[in-house]
């Protein structure tokens, strides 16, 4: 007899989002499907905005290295799950470059999943920059 399993989205562990932007000027996982957890920062969803959100670890999950980004663009279209401020999700989708490597944009595309998990959570805390930033590598950090 045979048998069907399915894993829900929150069996599978999350990246945490410096693991995926990594210290360079583009991700080493672009390709990869990752899910992350964390906390929406801006929603920008609608096919007249940017077409997703932007999402930042908790500030427990964060990683402390400056030269890692804590967050993420979620692009998902003209269509997807409606997401909110302060709402803690977990996403599942394609690591990507958007743009031309110099100045891109690492974001999750090809989204299979948005699961709101908990709403109204604090925002983590904001990264203060000065300018100028010293080198491309420091850019990499805040540019995402």
């Amino acid at each position: 007899m045979e048998q069907t399993i399915v894993i829900a989205d929150d069996d599978v562990p999350a990246t945490k989002i410096s693991a995926i932007q990594g210290a360079g000027l583009t991700s080493g996982r672009t390709g990869e499907v990752v899910t992350i957890e964390a906390i929406v920062v801006g929603d920008f969803q609608g096919s007249t905005r940017l077409g997703g959100f932007f999402v930042q670890e908790e500030d427990a999950d964060a990683d402390g290295d400056a030269l890692t980004s804590e967050g993420l663009f979620i692009f998902q279209g003209a269509t997807g799950t409606d997401v909110q401020v302060g709402d803690k999700v977990r996403v599942t989708g394609t690591v990507v470059e958007f743009g031309n490597g110099y100045s891109s944009l690492t974001e999750l595309s090809s989204v299979t999943s948005v699961v709101v998990v908990d709403s109204g959570q604090a925002l983590p805390d904001a990264t203060v920059l000065t300018f100028p930033l010293a080198t491309a590598a420091s850019r990499a950090s805040v540019r995402r």
